[in-house]
């Protein structure tokens, strides 16, 4: 079963449709912008292919484009919840994210943080 299918079941899940509306909206939101940004980068990835490699890089190409660290925290949890489906579901053996390294991702963060011309004189 392919990512873009596996996500499809998780939507679909009960587990997904317990959450609020809000909470589905955001989590469909995050889940279709990896997709997107998946297919654009990395075509042939299965759901195997997920790593924190993969994700660090995610992360890092979204916050070159203007996205908060809070809103990346915020994604790569929407991701381990959609790992630990995947774990559930008989997909992949473990979950990729747990223990995520957000400090390799923040510290990436620092470089690409808009400079406000402070140091310019």
């Amino acid at each position: 079963m392919n990512l873009r299918a596996i996500l499809q079941k998780y939507a679909r899940s009960r587990q997904f449709r317990e959450f609020c509306t809000n909470t589905r909206n955001a989590y469909t939101s995050d889940l279709d912008a990896f997709l997107r940004w998946v297919v654009r980068h990395h075509p042939t990835t299965e759901i195997t292919d997920i790593t924190c490699k993969l994700v660090q890089e995610y992360c890092i190409s979204r916050l070159e484009g203007g996205v908060a660290i809070r809103t990346m925290r915020r994604q790569v949890s929407t991701l381990r919840g959609f790992c630990n489906f995947a774990l559930d579901d008989g997909h992949i053996q473990s979950n990729p994210l747990l223990g995520f390294p957000w400090d390799d991702v923040e510290h990436a963060q620092i470089h690409c943080m808009p400079t406000l011309g402070l140091d310019e004189a």
